[in-house]
């Protein structure tokens, strides 16, 4: 065959290869005053910066990799089972599980705020509930604690602050370390401070003026170790005998501080605190009185965290017998709030602010005219989009591609959302064909387990080009964002953004894609009010208009094969009328 009368000269006018990537936040918004947890504690969502770290729902701290202001917007205050309580706008996504979902043994999905608030009820029960965290692990201050945990929870726990709880040990060995087996004894002595050596958990509350209705738990012993406040919670209910039934905790207090703090510490270990007061009535002379009022906590704790630790409640908590959801019973909208939102590292999107809140941005590909989606992450229940049921599985991606190449269809474009959760899937099926459990281990370890997900992208890739090129279909990944250093040989190294995805799967896409773009928002920096600092504020409306950067530079990875400008504005027609226009001028 005579090869030179095959040569084609021009350009073949396939439709667009596109990936696109960017913050969850884009759209999502916090009050800047809202809290975010921090290893370190509870801080403004504000505050934070670009590498701090914060909490995610597995309670190890990530990164954040993003931070976006969004400049006014109508505020709702979200309200749980419990009486916990967070803000945050209508468009604010979380994970949440339906009862529909519940009795079908099917996992959660993320849901936009309005349609929660739209499906908040199932007949007369409550809809939607959230995960709760992991136990956290803070940060670990190098001094040791000045009083240990378990006997601080007695203290605290004895109702009666006219003495001291002490503690009695059943063997002859009265150093601290005996506590460490719990093999204790607890006795409330009263009247009489005498010589006891534990008279220094007094001296150590005295000197924060702590009275009986005023007592509270040190900062240092909430955010300790999780087995320290472990001990701490045993030495609380140890004394107060609070543990009624299996998974039952009812602990009271006169003390306002004590019972916040208490709920502080049940949900820091994963658990459910909800906050109540019961005032005492009594009558007298044909007269009714009322008491003090009494701070009653009422909490669940996960399996695992055994609170009990005397003889006289063995096992009582070893099967919890019920546990209360993290149902969503309120959502009100409160007014205009200066926002924020940021995004993480955290493999599932999670962070903990008051409550469990999941961010990502899914909205841009729903302006495709005639795309269907491959969803792999149930991201887009609350977009009004054409999609396949979610894909549990990589092979059930391929098969969704595989039927778009194989069977009639109008559709004019495939949007695959979102290649980072595709990526968990895809590590997910290298891990069982060879029979490990981490993609570290996979193909023999040192890497190969990388780059056999790589070469199951390849596959996938081999579809997506087919379907392009028979199909004439437009290709759309979208991927969330990272921010990771880049080693330029010419400048050093810095920070950029990036596809959230391992380097050699991200190398693939990137180098197929005709072109890879970064959504954000435009911004200019400005000098603070007060000191030397600089702030980011958002030009546009709704806290900065919405952009797509075509070219790369020091601030994120970015390309394109169509010699677009810099940065077009974050719309579908925008996209398409700049493409064909770059398109049809080559071609001239």
């Amino acid at each position: 065959m005579n090869q030179l009368s095959s040569v084609k000269k021009g350009k073949d006018r396939l439709p667009p290869r596109l990936m696109i990537y960017g913050g969850e936040g884009v759209g999502k918004a916090q009050p800047k005053d809202a809290k975010v947890l921090t290893p370190n504690g509870f801080v403004p969502i504000g505050s934070v910066c670009v590498n701090d770290k914060v909490i995610g729902s597995d309670g190890k701290p990530y990164n954040v990799s993003a931070v976006y202001p969004q400049g006014k917007r109508n505020v709702y205050l979200v309200t749980f089972r419990d009486g916990s309580c967070t803000r945050c706008c209508d468009e604010h996504l979380w994970l949440t599980r339906t009862n529909e979902e519940r009795r079908n043994k099917q996992d959660g999905k993320v849901r936009k705020l309005s349609e929660i608030q739209n499906t908040q009820m199932e007949g007369f029960k409550l809809n939607h509930d959230v995960p709760r965290v992991c136990a956290v692990e803070f940060a670990q201050s190098q001094e040791k604690l000045p009083v240990d945990p378990y006997k601080l929870g007695l203290f605290l726990g004895d109702g009666c602050f006219s003495g001291l709880a002490t503690i009695i040990h059943s063997g002859k060995d009265n150093s601290e370390d005996s506590l460490g087996s719990l093999d204790v004894t607890v006795q409330c002595k009263r009247g009489s401070r005498g010589d006891d050596p534990d008279v220094e958990i007094l001296s150590v509350l005295k000197e924060d003026g702590v009275q009986k209705d005023k007592k509270f738990i040190p900062k240092a012993y909430l955010h300790a170790s999780i087995n320290e406040r472990i001990q701490l919670l045993r030495g609380l209910l140890d004394c107060d005998d609070a543990v009624s039934l299996p998974g039952v905790i009812e602990f009271s207090t006169l003390s306002m501080w004590l019972a916040n703090d208490l709920c502080f510490l049940i949900r820091s270990l994963g658990g459910s605190a909800k906050l109540g007061e019961q005032r005492g009535m009594y009558s007298y002379a044909g007269k009714t009185f009322f008491g003090d009022g009494t701070h009653r906590v009422h909490a669940i704790l996960p399996h695992g965290i055994v609170t009990d630790s005397t003889e006289n409640k063995p096992g009582i908590w070893d099967n919890p017998i019920w546990s209360i959801r993290n149902s969503i019973t309120d959502i009100r909208e409160i007014g205009e709030e200066e926002c924020v939102c940021i995004c993480t590292d955290a493999p599932d999107s999670l962070y903990v602010t008051d409550d469990f809140i999941l961010t990502h941005n899914s909205t841009y590909a729903a302006q495709i005219p005639g795309v269907i989606f491959i969803d792999t992450e149930g991201g887009l229940s609350e977009i009004n989009c054409i999609r396949f049921p979610q894909a549990m599985s990589f092979t059930e991606v391929m098969d969704q591609l595989k039927e778009l190449s194989t069977e009639k269809h109008e559709y004019g474009a495939v949007a695959i959302d979102s290649c980072d959760w595709l990526e968990r899937l895809v590590w997910e099926e290298v891990c069982r064909d060879y029979g490990v459990n981490s993609i570290e281990k996979a193909a023999g370890g040192y890497g190969k387990g990388y780059i056999e997900a790589a070469n199951r992208f390849r596959r996938m890739l081999e579809i997506l080009d087919a379907l392009r090129m028979e199909r004439n279909m437009a290709i759309i990944l979208i991927a969330h964002a990272k921010v990771e250093p880049f080693n330029d040989p010419e400048n050093g190294v810095y920070d950029r953004h990036s596809p959230r995805l391992h380097k050699h799967v991200n190398a693939l896409l990137t180098e197929w894609s005709d072109a890879v773009f970064f959504a954000t928002r435009r911004i200019a920096i400005q000098n603070a009010n007060v000191g030397d600092g600089k702030v980011a504020k958002g030009v546009g409306a709704n806290g900065g208009e919405r952009i797509l950067r075509c070219e790369g530079g020091p601030a994120c990875v970015a390309k394109n094969r169509y010699s677009l400008p810099f940065e077009i504005p974050m719309l579908w027609k925008e996209l398409m009328k700049q493409l064909t226009e770059k398109t049809e001028k080559k071609a001239s």
